[in-house]
């Protein structure tokens, strides 16, 4: 499969492609990167067709707003835009472990912790 290129700035490989399955409300991420800087990033996509007008509305204006957020707690989100029926959100990769990952292998963390 050929690599994919999402907002004129974004590829993703044609094997991410393949290899990426969709989570429960639709929605697909892939390893992508910006092509001018090789920054790689993830490039999810949410299908529009099951979106009411007002719910993607909503989720065009929440993109508008967290593009002005810059937090260490907070994947920053690159870029927005709408592609081929598709919500296509860019955002910074992020190394780590997904808390419910840590807390199924560790077990929950006692309250005076958290």
């Amino acid at each position: 499969m050929d690599d994919k290129i999402f907002l004129n700035k974004y590829r993703v490989a044609g094997s991410e492609m393949e290899a990426v399955s969709e989570n429960t409300n639709g929605a697909i991420a892939y390893e992508a990167y910006e092509i001018n800087s090789e920054k790689k990033v993830v490039v999810e996509l949410i299908p529009t067709g099951p979106l009411k007008d007002a719910e993607r509305e909503r989720l065009e204006s929440e993109a508008t707003a967290a593009k002005k957020l810059q937090h260490a707690n907070i994947a920053t989100l690159y870029d927005f835009g709408v592609e081929d029926n598709q919500l296509v959100y860019v955002t910074e990769e992020i190394k780590g472990t997904l808390a419910e990952d840590w807390v199924n292998a560790q077990g929950p963390l006692p309250i005076t912790t958290v």
